[in-house]
């Protein structure tokens, strides 16, 4: 503005820019001389040139913008060709960029020279008109926001995740766990390294996990898994699920689509665990507060899963349930994984460690799994993991060895004992674009939350050539004194965390997460645990083809029956129930059998223990020795 009213008279350019560089050098280099200390005088001289800088620039812009009509247009030109040159500085051209950088500098650089051929015009002829000026920006504004719109239509997906990358997302939110439009949660199912981690302190879910330590009642807590990121976009740096990954071992049942009572199981991927040592068996129930419907954890390898009922009592508390069952390592008990300096821990994990220095090396594992497993990115920006993986390993001879090197580097303090790498909600951004989230977090900020520790984590185990991937579910912490087995889980119990495999003994957890203690502190005391349903002896599920009302007595055309967890399905059979004694709900609504009507599809369940005498491998003659009518409870 200044440059544009002076050389709107008759001022010399070259004399009077001459003069005005002149004096912004002397200013500079009179701060530079005078200012006090080294630091002061450093910025304060920094300041001043750069306002020096863009002072001068302006008045350039004044005099072409005041002098010469075409200017404009070698300004709009200048501007998207610098604009240009620096995105391709950032890496390669994104939809983001092109929406985010690339589309305002076209728009300015068109009102630019909109702009400024209307007041060329009025420079030669005096005459103005607001009207023509008021239509033409009118229009010039719709265009603008037709594109937007139109931008933000086709790209809503894309806007969404660029904002929440940089941390704009909803406040509710949190990195690992994405909200659904009906309020509930669930892990995500890629995960980058946002700017910033939301965290709340809600229930999500509570669970009873049958393992304790033998012949003892002390809790043996297990972290519980959703799936496993085996991939690493490098251009994104997301860590990502991969379908075709080789020996899939990830068991994601939808619990929702299962019929109640009825168990769902897949043991191939056992065998593709490849493990054969330190196995147990156990079972889990989980009963879902603000968890999504479909969504599945459990302890590692699952491999079946039933839905069962909530107890009257629990209902408004709780939504969903199931239960399942792993074929766990006795190596994952979440002592041996916690990342932590207490002495009871500690002593867990040294007889797990002494134990995997037994384990054989990798000579004998498939090719294709070891080489899947072992991938390690070509990126120059990924070289200085390779180095200081390189320098952690030289001196380690196991694999275990190797990957406590990992561990004591990140739990590492410096002269004042001070920790090197910390915890943090908000590890930022890095300052330059196009700069790697993960390579600044490792060498420069060493501040970041879960993602930043497993991915980094990742990277060094691969660069070592040891088999590893990410997990993502929850941290289960041990917390109750009254309740053994219940735990409590909140939505900053989400995480991610690191597996290795080892031969024979398979994927192993490890965490090494540094400080994250208050997801280990429960936001508030835990509740009274759900009164567990007991095992269901008969399940029959089908339509209604008849009903008494006063007999109180219904006949179902059974196509789906349980009887002691063996399952019969699409028989077609007529199964008489008796439903005196009966609840009978609609959803979580007690509604009486008046209510029901032919054709409404049912489940009828008993629990009495005494039906459980009878045995038949055949539907009907199962049929045949069990009471008619079935009194059911439900």
């Amino acid at each position: 503005l200044i440059g544009n009213l002076i050389f709107s008279g008759r001022l010399r350019f070259v004399t009077s820019f001459a003069l005005l560089v002149g004096s912004f050098f002397l200013i500079y280099r009179f701060i530079d001389n005078v200012a006090l200390g080294e630091f002061d005088a450093f910025f304060l001289s920094k300041q001043f040139l750069v306002f020096a800088i863009l002072f001068s620039f302006g008045m350039l812009l004044g005099w072409g913008l005041q002098r010469y009509s075409s200017f404009a247009i070698f300004v709009a030109s200048f501007f998207f060709i610098l604009a240009i040159y620096l995105l391709s500085k950032t890496g390669e051209f994104t939809m983001a960029k092109i929406i985010f950088v690339l589309l305002p500098i076209i728009l300015y650089c068109i009102y630019l020279i909109f702009t400024s051929n209307e007041l060329a015009k009025f420079k030669e002829t005096r005459q103005f008109s607001w009207s023509s000026l008021l239509k033409r920006l009118v229009l010039f504004l719709g265009l603008v926001l037709l594109v937007g719109a139109t931008v933000i239509f086709f790209m809503k997906t894309e806007i969404k995740d660029v904002i929440a990358q940089y941390g704009g997302d909803n406040e509710d939110d949190n990195s690992m766990l994405k909200k659904n439009k009906d309020g509930t949660l669930e892990n995500q199912e890629s995960m980058g390294l946002a700017k910033n981690n939301k965290r709340s302190n809600e229930l999500v879910f509570c669970a009873y996990i049958d393992n304790f330590f033998d012949d003892s009642e002390f809790p043996n807590p297990l972290y519980l898994t959703s799936f496993y990121f085996t991939k690493f976009d490098t251009l994104t740096e997301t860590f990502e699920r991969d379908p075709t990954m080789p020996f899939k071992d990830e068991f994601t049942p939808n619990p929702d689509e299962i019929p109640l009572f009825s168990r769902q199981a897949n043991k191939d991927v056992l065998d593709s665990a490849l493990s054969s040592k330190f196995l147990t068996e156990v079972e889990i129930e989980v009963y879902k507060k603000k968890l999504a419907k479909d969504a599945f954890l459990a302890p590692s390898t699952a491999y079946e899963v039933q839905p069962i009922t909530v107890e009257k009592d629990f209902q408004d508390d709780y939504l969903f349930a199931y239960r399942a069952k792993s074929l766990v390592s006795k190596l994952n008990s979440a002592y041996f994984i916690y990342n932590s300096d207490d002495p009871m821990i500690a002593g867990f994990q040294e007889q797990r460690f002494a134990e995997l220095r037994t384990a054989a090396s990798y000579q004998n594992t498939p090719q294709r799994f070891y080489d899947y497993y072992t991938f390690f990115p070509s990126s120059y920006k990924y070289e200085d993991f390779q180095t200081l993986a390189d320098s952690l390993g030289k001196t380690a001879e196991t694999t275990i060895d190797k990957i406590l090197t990992i561990r004591d580097y990140f739990k590492q303090k410096n002269p004042l004992g001070e920790a090197v790498y910390s915890y943090s909600d908000n590890p930022g951004i890095p300052g330059l674009p196009g700069a790697s989230k993960i390579t600044t977090f490792m060498f420069e900020t060493k501040k970041g939350w879960c993602t930043y520790y497993a991915g980094s984590s990742l990277l060094l185990l691969r660069a070592m050539k040891i088999p590893s991937r990410i997990a993502v579910g929850f941290m289960t912490v041990d917390r109750s004194d009254n309740n053994k087995g219940w735990y409590w889980f909140y939505q900053d119990q989400a995480h991610a965390w690191i597996q290795v495999y080892f031969p024979e003994y398979g994927w192993l957890d490890f965490d090494f997460t540094i400080g994250n203690d208050e997801a280990q502190q429960s936001p508030q005391p835990d509740q009274t645990p759900p009164m567990q349903p007991p095992k269901a002896v008969v399940v029959a599920s089908g339509e209604i083809k008849n009903l008494d009302t006063t007999e109180q007595t219904i006949t179902v055309r059974a196509n789906h029956f349980i009887y002691k967890d063996q399952e019969y399905k699409n028989i077609n059979e007529l199964v008489a129930v008796d439903a005196t004694q009966a609840k009978i709900w609609r959803d979580s609504n007690q509604i009486t059998i008046g209510q029901l009507q032919e054709k409404d599809f049912v489940v009828s369940v008993s629990y009495d223990a005494n039906l459980a005498k009878f045995n038949a491998d055949e539907i009907k003659p199962l049929l045949q020795q069990l009471p008619n009518p079935i009194v059911v409870d439900e």
